[in-house]
């Protein structure tokens, strides 16, 4: 089995669960187990999730996370939620095109691809899809390429790293 979930601080989830709190929909990129779908289900005010991930990428997933996400989706479904599973590489047309059936989005919350270009690519193709945008790993402690991203916004930003955190998430309120 490879990586398996690592839990966000508390703290920054408590922030995250704040900033959807009113959402009607939410688009993730990158959920990988579904544990951070599910949290946002039980804070938004709406029903309407779509969830695009692309399992067993060597060394993130292990063989069943698919599986695990694919229960995630059946159990939200069956409790009130409108839950869209897309099994599939955010950065290509074909899976863009599946989201852009359910777009708008209220919130758009970015986890997936974390090098640079990756993330960038994932806010070019979703981030005008939402009202606001969230962004995991913003702490340029961690390496990742979503830091370089996050200081190049521009724009009503907000940003909260828990103390002790290597993660840290970033909101990003758009023109939409």
């Amino acid at each position: 089995m490879g990586f398996r979930y690592h839990p966000q601080h508390p703290l920054e989830l408590q922030r995250v669960g704040r900033w959807v709190h009113e959402a009607e929909s939410i688009l993730e990129i990158g959920s990988r187990y579904g544990e951070n779908l599910k949290f946002l289900a039980a804070f938004m005010k709406g029903n309407r999730l779509v969830s695009v991930d692309l399992p067993n990428v060597e060394g993130w997933h292990d063989q069943n996370a698919v599986n695990e996400l694919a229960a995630v989706v059946m159990t939200l479904n069956d409790a009130w939620y409108d839950v869209h599973l897309i099994v599939g590489d955010s950065h290509t047309e074909d899976v863009l095109e599946h989201v852009k059936k359910h777009a708008p989005f209220d919130v758009v919350f970015i986890d997936g691809d974390h090098s640079y270009e990756g993330v960038k690519q994932d806010w070019l193709m979703y981030g005008h899809m939402g009202k606001q945008v969230i962004f995991h790993d913003i702490n340029p402690e961690n390496g990742l390429g979503v830091s370089k991203l996050w200081a190049e916004l521009e724009g009503d930003k907000e940003e909260f790293i828990a103390k002790g955190s290597s993660m840290g998430v970033g909101k990003l309120e758009t023109r939409l």
